[in-house]
């Protein structure tokens, strides 16, 4: 865990680190499955994060 911590966390993003945390460990616990936008979407907002979908 200190390797995730030091390495992929504080090089990942240094604006919000707990959110590429936790965006780092939902893919690495659904590695076997289908990765989408909507998935990681409704995962964070059922954490709790404010979040919009906005199309470019």
């Amino acid at each position: 865990m200190a390797y995730f911590n030091s390495v992929v966390v504080r090089d990942f993003a240094n604006s919000q680190p707990i959110l590429a945390e936790l965006l780092v460990k939902f893919v690495v616990q659904n590695y076997a499955g289908y990765f989408t936008a909507n998935r990681v979407y409704n995962y964070l907002r059922n954490l709790g994060f404010r979040l919009g979908k906005e199309k470019s």
